[in-house]
């Protein structure tokens, strides 16, 4: 794309004048910034081919990238992927450096044959093709646009005679690869979040792209998703990037699976041929050269074609398979007579077409300077160096030759905010192989001065060209004609482009800038009068552009298409064995940049092969309407198996060796341990272990809707509350349940996922008690830390919210009607709807969850997948810690104690010893080893070091449960709806629908009852909604451990109705609880007195407000366009007070006492002056060092929020102070 590698030079040569200096310098700073820890997936592993396979996978391109992924999700499949080049290397990942990697040894460089109607201001007439010959293939040398396509192509390509090729068969492959980080898109239904392929546009550009979009909109066109419902538009260039890098198909697909065992993958081997049996036709295995060795390497089931539109119809015609009369010219043995290398197309486009500014707002060799631009890049990811191949801009026209419809676009602009002279005619002219006299005469007099370009494309030629051996020798490269401009209305369409291109440029937007056409005419043009039509159509045969998009080589086509190779499932006709998947198979080309067709084309070809090869799975269930749009069972198979191997490639593994010291150990593998490792783990000589008393985090923990039978697994810690007389009095034994995750990622593992951070005042508040750097300002910057907020609208906040953390934020993707009935009755009843984790907390709002694309998002997932392979982390896991080893006369923490698979551990720490195991196992491992009360360490037998409040001021959110209002409608969610063969179907196909939503928790709303009119008041009171209640799932009952007799007689009457509840919940509680031991055994449960309601009556009062709040709501008409009624069979032991009345409420609430489980406090911060602390404000224990809490534990009191958000901000926090009380510098 010649004219858009004006930025080659930035960091190359058109930020230095010398140039070549800066390479080193880019490198050096890579390296240093730990170049690695902005991509988690380190690159794949170089492997010798074993002698068989199931499947061999040929080119590791856009297309096999994906294709090998996508089939080594099944498990006892083996797959070898053969790349002809090396990986990738830091270069390549620098989006502005793309024309750079040109004539490389990462590309091709191929050439086309010599012509007299195009390329004729090209050397020898020839027009430049590069090909990637690199891991990632052509998606690491190409621009990074990401242009899916018109709709109509693939409704013709079904037109054909391709039955599935449709656009709304092919749609759902676009969204399945795409993770758009756009907020303004990733919520269309025609865009994907939480694929492999990171799509969003770059960090940085000039105020020419804006301007080319407005001028786009003066002239008639709208700004728009050119791939959404209309493609007809100027939009700004989305790009395959991630964090300001190239996300090339390696880095999406392959390095994410890289420890996959049935994966194997064989670099710098070129493929030679593909092996067939002349009798049966089957292809059996491919002949290869690695290191200069010629090799064989068989395949039990299929050999994968997915070389390109150039090499795979080499490939093939080397192997027998092409036109006979050619192969038998060029002295190869026919084996099948097939049209291979014919129907060549590609975008050929019209460059040169340049405006000058006079403003210094495009990008020019001599204005920039090395070291601030390429240090910008590495530590933040912007400036232009993220600029993709220097493109900034796209639109998609129509000229008087296009369809009438206007919905189908025959031209294409690409919009760069330089000229072919940006660099000083460094890079760009040999790049193009621009002949001299074309650039010493049109583009050098403009060296180094502002300028812009607009590239007009045409994207459906007429003439179709072709590829044909050189010789039978595999090294020639093949013969190259594309036949650019053979056909007359080509040009025309041209001609009329760039006169659009014209009117853009003359548009007002552009006066600003002091726009203005360049007129120096071509040498070989200026007999005819400038910006004449037939000085135009004499440009377009000069200055051929080609965006290097070359297709159709192997067409797909009915068996009665003469011009056919494969047939719609992509099989090379009279071959059995043997398929292509990538652009060669297109009958036509694309309306857009290829690349993302041609992933599209390896995700649709990679569930071909599962379905022809795994009919057997599917035919279980055989009926038809499986197949329907919601999923099928095929893909709901290839689902499952997706996300089991995600947890199995992401889970660190456990590790086999536990050295006998580190600097730091961890206890507890938690919402805060896994942050902490995470974060400590980015000093590399910090060397850290992580002990956590349970297990790994297994597939199904991550199904939303499962949350709740969680609790009934051995991840959780199972415990229950001491009996007490004001709570809990309806439950078993009058014992409340308190779940606690006991699993790699804690807590996170068990909850519901919802994120709420609190109110400002909380923080404030501890602060105020004497924690300075505790206050709301200082850590809101550790709540972003860890965010990625993926619901566009509020990710606009940027005050508030980041998209660049590891735990991602999302709205699930599917609700009940009731939701949206919750929140209009809070505006029917004076409130609003607001986003609650930024500056006020008052109002409704839909629940913020911590979910990936419908699964859960644990803090393991978040923190600890994408460091697995960090060497100075290690994990035990089932190993619970014992006691906490302190010298007791120097008062410092060594080491601790450990179990594990039988055996006892004693592991030292050089630094620190930091307790990261929860509000109830922090403080009982504390007491274990001698730091707490002192008279109740010594009731225990226990030496008692430090004496401190260990397990004191112990607090939670409890509200009444059961509060259940009846509906007439089928809205709410019950489990016998849910448990469909049809909804499990789409979970596993899509990870949507019913399955994924989180236990039917959905909305939430904030009230300060002390100031009820104050839309900035502090909440102490919470309404959380559920489009379900106690009925509606059979778990229920048993999970919050209610009274089976108690439960029968309240719901027993209405158990099969549908219903929805509300949690009145307390969040700033007076009364306090109390952590003890039970003994001094550590395998012995601690006892736990909640001592709900034991205050003087303010906790009750407040969730009594909430009752009545919830009351209200229920009357509004968004509720009662539900018929809906509140349930009022008594309680049994509170029918005495009358139904409805304050003190039943009160009764009520002492009798169905349901915590959310946000037990926190236990180990109280506080100054050195405050009786009740047990560590100080940077959460060192007092009396003891080398020993800090860093958990729930340690909140002076609860926050106004579900405590897994702000347990994640002490964390972070934590890991910052920890680094530096140890000299590391925190920026």
């Amino acid at each position: 794309m010649g004219v858009h590698v004006l930025l080659a030079s930035t960091a190359l040569k058109t930020i230095s004048v010398t140039g070549l200096w800066l390479i080193p310098l880019l490198l050096g700073a890579l390296t240093y910034h730990n170049y690695n820890s902005y991509d988690p997936e380190a690159k794949v592993l170089d492997k010798e081919p074993k002698r068989e396979y199931d499947f061999i996978v040929v080119g590791g391109g856009s297309a096999g990238a994906v294709v090998a992924n996508r089939l080594t999700e099944v498990m006892n499949w083996n797959v070898l992927l053969l790349e002809s080049g090396p990986d990738e290397n830091e270069i390549t990942d620098v989006p502005s450096l793309a024309g750079y990697l040109q004539l490389t040894k990462l590309d091709w460089q191929y050439k086309t044959e010599p012509t007299s109607y195009a390329c004729l201001g090209f050397k020898k007439r020839r027009c430049s093709w590069p090909r990637g010959k690199v891991l990632g293939g052509s998606s690491v040398l190409n621009y990074m646009i990401y242009v899916r396509g018109n709709k109509y192509d693939f409704d013709q390509w079904e037109s054909f005679g391709n039955p599935g090729w449709s656009y709304r068969d092919v749609l759902k492959y676009f969204i399945k690869s795409e993770d758009n980080r756009n907020p303004y898109l990733a919520k269309s239904k025609y865009h994907g979040r939480g694929g492999y392929l990171t799509v969003q546009e770059a960090p940085w550009r000039t105020p020419l792209v804006a301007a080319f979009v407005e001028a786009g909109v003066e002239i008639g066109y709208e700004n728009r998703d050119i791939n959404g419902a209309v493609q007809t538009g100027f939009m700004i260039a989305q790009g395959t990037i991630r964090r300001g890098s190239r996300c090339s198909t390696a880095k999406a697909f392959l390095r994410p699976i890289r420890t996959r065992r049935n994966l194997d993958v064989s670099l710098n081997t070129q493929v030679t041929r593909i092996l067939i049996n002349p009798v049966t036709m089957k292809a059996y295995g491919v002949e290869y050269i690695k290191r200069g060795m010629k090799r064989v390497v068989y395949a039990k089931k299929e050999v994968i074609l997915s070389a390109g539109a150039i090499n795979s119809p080499q490939l093939l015609m080397l192997s027998g398979i092409g036109p006979k009369d050619h192969l038998r010219n060029v002295g190869i043995r026919v084996l099948k007579d097939l049209p291979v290398g014919e129907n060549l197309q590609d975008h050929v486009g019209v460059g040169g077409l340049t405006f000058l500014v006079d403003k210094p707002v495009a990008i020019v060799q001599n204005r920039f300077q090395a070291f601030p631009v390429t240090m910008n890049y590495v530590i933040n990811e912007r400036g232009p160096m993220t600029v993709l191949g220097g493109l900034e801009g796209v639109a998609f026209v129509n000229t008087k030759y296009a369809n009438s419809t206007g919905l189908w676009p025959d031209v294409q602009f690409h919009m760069a905010p330089a000229s072919f002279s940006s660099d000083n005619g460094q890079i760009v002219r040999k790049i193009l192989g621009l002949t001299d006299e074309v650039y010493d005469t049109v583009y050098k007099p403009i060296a180094n001065k502002d300028a812009w370009t607009i590239m007009p494309l045409l994207l459906r030629p007429n003439t179709r060209g072709y590829v044909r051996l050189k010789s039978s020798n595999p090294f020639h490269y093949p013969i190259m004609n594309p036949r650019y401009h053979e056909n007359a209305l080509d040009v025309a369409r041209l001609v009329e482009g760039i006169k659009i291109a014209l009117k853009v440029a003359n548009a007002s937007p552009f006066k600003q800038f002091g726009s203005r056409l360049y007129m120096k005419p071509l040498p070989n043009c200026k007999q005819f009068k400038f910006m004449s039509d037939e000085y135009i159509e004499c440009q377009v045969r000069t200055i051929s552009m080609t965006i290097y998009h070359q297709c159709g080589t192997a067409k797909m086509g009915p068996e009665w298409d003469k011009e056919a190779v494969v047939d719609p499932r992509l099989r090379v006709y009279g071959v059995e064995g043997l398929r292509v998947i990538d652009a060669s198979i297109m009958p036509t080309i694309v309306s857009g940049n290829t690349n993302a067709a041609v992933i599209m084309i390896g995700e649709k070809g990679a569930d071909l092969i599962k379905e022809d090869w795994l009919n057997n799975i599917c035919n279980i269930y055989n009926p038809s309407h499986v197949m329907a749009q919601r999923g099928s069972i095929f893909e709901a198979v290839s689902g499952f198996i997706r996300d089991s191997q995600r947890v199995l490639n992401g889970e660190l593994p456990d590790s086999e060796e536990i050295l006998p010291d580190y600097d730091f150990i961890i206890i507890g593998a938690g919402t805060a341990g896994c942050v902490l490792a995470n974060r400590l783990t980015e000093v590399e000589d910090f060397k850290v272990l992580l002990i956590e008393a349970g297990g790994s985090e297994q597939m199904f923990m991550d199904i939303p809707v499962l949350t709740t039978m969680l609790q009934f697994t051995d991840a959780n810690w199972n415990y229950r509350t001491e009996p007490q007389e004001s709570g809990c009095i309806g439950m078993r034994a009058g014992r409340c349940a308190w779940p606690r995750g006991r699993v790699v990622g804690g807590s996170s593992v068990l909850h519901s996922m919802m994120h709420t951070r609190g109110n400002w005042r909380d923080y404030d508040r501890w602060a105020g008690n004497g924690n300075p750097g505790w206050d709301y300002k200082s850590v809101l910057r550790y709540f972003k830390k860890s965010e990625n907020m993926q619901i566009p609208k509020l990710a606009k906040n940027k005050k508030f919210h980041s998209t660049s953390g590891e735990m991602t934020l999302q709205y699930p993707s599917w609700r009940t009607p009731l939701s949206k009935a919750f929140l209009q009755a809070g505006i029917e009843t004076g409130g609003k709807v607001i986003d609650y984790n930024a500056e006020n907390q008052i109002g409704y709002s839909i629940i913020q969850f911590t979910m990936n694309n419908g699964t859960r998002m644990s803090a393991n997932r978040a923190f600890l997948y994408p460091i697995r392979d960090r060497k100075n982390l290690h994990i035990a896991k089932n190993a619970l810690v014992t006691r906490i080893l302190i010298d007791p006369w120097t008062k410092r923490a060594y080491g601790v104690k450990f179990n594990k698979d039988g055996k006892k551990y004693v592991i030292s720490a050089r630094r620190e010893v930091i307790l990261s195991a929860g509000a109830i196992n922090s403080p009982q491992i504390l007491m274990i080893s001698g730091i707490g009360p002192k008279e109740h360490l010594t009731e225990n037998n226990i030496t008692t070091i430090v004496d401190l409040p260990v397990g004191y001021n112990l607090q939670d959110h409890w509200a009444l449960g059961g509060l259940t209002f009846t509906i007439n409608s089928t809205d709410s969610i019950r489990s016998e709806r849910v448990a469909t063969l049809e909804n499990i179907i789409e979970y596993f196909s899509y990870h949507t629908g019913p399955l994924s939503a989180p236990s039917g928790t959905e909305a939430i709303a904030f009230f300060d009852t002390k100031n009820p009119h104050s839309d900035d008041g502090y909440p102490d009171l919470e309404l959380l909604f559920v489009a379900g209640s106690l009925v509606s799932q059979p778990t229920y009952k048993e999970a919050f451990s209610i009274d089976n007799n108690v439960y029968e007689k309240v719901y027993g009457p209405i158990k099969n109705k549908d219903t929805w509840m509300v949690f009145p919940m307390l969040l700033l509680p007076e009364s306090k609880g109390r952590i003890k031991l039970k003994n001094k055994n550590p395998h012995h449960k601690p006892l736990i007195y909640a001592n709900y309601f034991s205050d003087e009556g303010h906790d009750q009062k407040v969730i009594l407000k909430g009752i009545r709040k919830a009351i209200e709501l229920s009357k509004t008409k968004a509720f009662q366009k539900y018929n809906s009624k509140l349930h009022d069979i008594p309680l049994p032991n509170c029918a005495r007070h009358g139904f409805n009345s304050d003190k039943y409420w009160y009764c009520a609430m002492k009798t169905i006492t349901n915590t959310i489980y946000h037990h926190c406090c236990t180990n109280k911060m506080g100054p050195n002056k405050d009786p009740e602390a047990v560590v100080d404000p940077r959460l060192r224990v007092y009396g003891i060092q080398g020993l800090r809490v860093v958990d729930a534990s340690i909140m002076p009191h609860v926050p106004a929020a579900h405590t897994n958000a702000p347990t994640m901000m002490i964390s972070e926090k934590a890991a910052d102070m920890i680094k530096e009380d140890w000299g590391i510098p925190i920026y």
